[in-house]
């Protein structure tokens, strides 16, 4: 048919219908076998009961609703929305540059992700054989990694916030590098760096103190042992510091005890010879046993002697002299004072007595 046809009623075409030009049905169409259109086909609504393969491009400019299974086993490109009320297989690449929104979301193989978000809580449950992130996976839950978990790469940081408690439940953490051991260093260091301290310090206090006095011999202790420092004194005699010093000598490096070149003795007892090399005051009663005097001695106050007494030099008594024994003064004598001598008393030089003598 070279031009137009119209029919106004129903028509049944049993074999095959090739309409190379524009084709209008105002009503319905049935076609029972093979139906080719070369040109451009429009209609308003398009239902199809059974199977329809399309083997070049289908455009729907306005919304495409698939109530059954779909399957796509090419690529698939969706620029705007696509709603899935049901499952979709697809088998080869799939493309979405806009969003896309599902209930559920299965991948058994390999997804890549620009930007995953839940829009109405959290993602549960999500498991992926392979997953790659590249920007940002926040997770404000609890995030279990069962498996083996690498961390960054080269000029990467892994922070833990601060505040966090960090838990290893009782593991051992391992290959780590030497932290920095300085003063002021936040570094964890490694068990070697800490053996090499513990080595140190053991090499150091197994050597021990060396203490040594005058006499030369070392005495050593170690840490924890005792280093006694004592003298013969009675625990219950009186004692005090105040004519000792110590001082620290920066050239010898010793500790030194100091007496004072004056010390001050509230008594004094000898109980062997005593040589005083030069003036001796007595303020008080001084008793000795044997005393002997080398040069000249002046007694300002009274004189007891119980025993013999010699005198090689000159003596003066300004006070009262009693001598219960001899005497023998080789030098000059002089009491400004009485005297009173109860045995033999012998001057081999000058006396002078101011006062009563009595013998």
């Amino acid at each position: 048919m070279k031009g137009n046809s119209t029919v106004k009623g129903n028509s049944t075409v049993e074999g095959d219908s090739t309409v190379k030009g524009n084709a209008t049905f105002e009503k319905d169409t049935v076609t029972r076998g093979n139906a080719t259109v070369e040109g451009t086909t429009t209609t308003k609504d398009l239902n199809v009961t059974n199977n329809a393969n399309i083997e070049k491009d289908l455009t729907v400019k306005g919304n495409s609703t698939v109530k059954g299974n779909s399957t796509v086993e090419g690529d698939s490109t969706v620029k705007g929305n696509a709603t899935f009320e049901k499952d979709t297989v697809t088998k080869g690449n799939a493309t979405v540059e806009g969003t896309t929104t599902t209930k559920d979301l299965t991948v058994t193989n390999n997804a890549t992700v620009n930007n995953l978000t839940a829009t109405n809580g959290t993602i549960t449950n999500l498991t992926s054989e392979n997953g790659t992130f590249s920007n940002k996976l926040t997770s404000t839950g609890e995030t279990v990694l069962s498996g083996n978990t690498t961390v960054g790469g080269q000029d990467k940081t892994f922070t833990v916030a601060n505040g966090t408690k960090v838990d290893m439940g009782g593991n051992v953490i391992s290959n780590i590098g030497e932290g920095n051991v300085t003063e002021g260093s936040k570094d964890a260091v490694t068990g070697g760096q800490l053996y090499t301290t513990i080595q140190d310090f053991s090499n150091l206090t197994g050597k021990g103190l060396n203490f040594t006095g005058n006499n030369g011999e070392i005495v050593n202790r170690k840490l924890g042992e005792t280093l006694t420092v004592k003298g013969s004194l009675a625990e219950d005699k009186e004692a005090d510091s105040s004519n000792i010093r110590t001082v620290a000598n920066a050239t010898t490096g010793a500790i030194e005890i100091l007496m004072a070149k004056d010390p001050t003795f509230r008594n004094l007892t000898t109980t062997g010879n005593a040589t005083i090399g030069g003036n001796l005051d007595v303020d008080g009663t001084t008793t000795t046993k044997d005393l002997t005097v080398t040069n000249n001695a002046t007694i300002e106050k009274d004189l007891a002697v119980k025993g013999n007494s010699t005198v090689d030099g000159d003596s003066t008594v300004k006070g009262n002299a009693t001598f219960e024994k001899d005497t023998l003064t080789k030098g000059n004598a002089t009491f400004e004072k009485d005297t009173l001598t109860k045995g033999n008393a012998t001057f081999e030089k000058d006396t002078l007595t101011k006062g009563k003598r009595n013998c």
